[in-house]
């Protein structure tokens, strides 16, 4: 694994557990695009697990700290595991909410994922390098896990091109959602449209 050296003056974000870390933080490095990396102090000691992005100014979007840890296929189904958990109190009635954001990026371990709920379907957003590289096992553990009918992608334009990527939407994985597709919050009833909505459909 290619390991990524902060400057010394640098290492506060670090210290602090914050899990972005600054193009300006860092020594000179070759790594890929989206590729994962361990961070280390200046001092050479491991600290944390990374995706890396030249592209972009937060060239390392930190998603574990534990820097021996093992990204595997188990390691990202965890993840989304836990994230799915934290925002099942949300979803207890179903007929007064029925659709939520299940996975809010960095806040859960998942730099660059966002996926929204909408009753049966999902709309997903896959934001960096690191996570787009990781696309079509996380669409596989998604559908596992959530068992929707539809997972659709809203990838945004403008954070995608800072990462070096292209737009990308369409459908992942199983069926496209209906145009004239309602779901239910706090009681009350939204038509949501992925085709033409923001962000990932209702925003």
């Amino acid at each position: 694994m290619t390991k990524i050296y902060l400057k010394e003056s640098r290492e506060k974000s670090l210290k602090n557990k914050h899990p972005w870390i600054f193009k300006s933080a860092i020594k000179p490095a070759k790594a890929q695009n989206g590729e994962i990396v361990q961070v280390c102090t200046g001092a050479g000691k491991s600290a944390a697990l990374a995706f890396y992005s030249g592209s972009s100014q937060i060239c390392l979007r930190i998603f574990s700290w534990d820097p021996m840890g093992e990204p595997d296929r188990d390691f990202w189904r965890e993840k989304i595991r836990r994230a799915v958990s934290l925002r099942s109190p949300l979803r207890t009635n179903p007929d007064v909410t029925d659709s939520c954001r299940l996975i809010f990026g960095e806040a859960d371990g998942l730099p660059g994922l966002v996926a929204d709920l909408y009753r049966d379907y999902l709309s997903v957003q896959f934001l960096t390098a690191g996570m787009d590289r990781l696309k079509d096992e996380i669409v596989t553990l998604l559908a596992e896990e959530i068992k929707p009918r539809g997972i659709i992608e809203k990838s945004d334009e403008d954070m995608r091109k800072r990462e070096g990527l292209a737009p990308a939407e369409g459908l992942l994985w199983g069926e496209e959602m209906p145009r004239d597709y309602a779901i239910r919050e706090n009681g009350l009833n939204y038509g949501v449209d992925l085709a033409t909505g923001q962000k990932t459909g209702f925003y």
